[in-house]
């Protein structure tokens, strides 16, 4: 069994307001073509995390210097990179972003789980977990037809071999970024 990739550290010295981090998506649409897609993550804003500074809605004045830090992260797609008025070049950020697109982390702590500050290692990290992906889809087909039932194993090898195609498809950018 391939072991799951690890997640990057990022050191608080770091962190900078408008950073740029990366995440890899990759799938298999319905017509059964691969689609590879590397998010851009934004550092939005670093704060002290919601509800630190107040105990039972009275402020806790002693609490401010201990507070725990946290970097919000934005995705930066059409839906949450918007254009604000008609003038040329005034895009901006939405002032309404759905949660799905939102993440957030403690300063200090390691990065959310795909993210990664370089294109190279996000696409390394979707290998990796496609990997695991491919390990699982395996073992299943196994206890399938150890169980026979075949309709189950037929269907874990349309998954599968999805699952491949998809790796190679990773490998494939992983390849062209070099």
């Amino acid at each position: 069994m391939t072991s799951f990739p690890p997640r990057q550290s990022y050191p608080s010295t770091k962190i900078k307001l408008g950073a740029v981090l990366f995440s890899v998506l990759a799938f298999t649409d319905d017509d059964g073509k691969v689609v590879t897609r590397i998010e851009e993550w934004i550092v939005r804003s670093i704060r002290a995390r919601r509800n630190s500074l107040t105990k039972n809605g009275m402020p806790v004045f002693y609490a401010v210097k201990d507070a725990p830090k946290q970097v919000n992260l934005a995705q930066k797609n059409q839906f949450t990179w918007v254009k604000k008025t008609p003038k040329a070049g005034d895009y901006g950020w939405h002032k309404s972003i759905w949660a799905g697109y939102l993440k957030a982390f403690r300063v200090g702590d390691d990065l959310p789980f795909g993210i990664y500050t370089t294109k190279r290692a996000a696409l390394k990290y979707a290998i990796a977990d496609q990997k695991c992906l491919i390990d699982y889809y395996q073992e299943d087909i196994s206890l399938s037809q150890a169980s026979g039932d075949a309709q189950e194993a037929e269907e874990w090898q349309r998954e599968l071999r999805a699952a491949q195609n998809v790796q190679k498809a990773l490998e494939r950018r992983y390849g062209a970024l070099k």
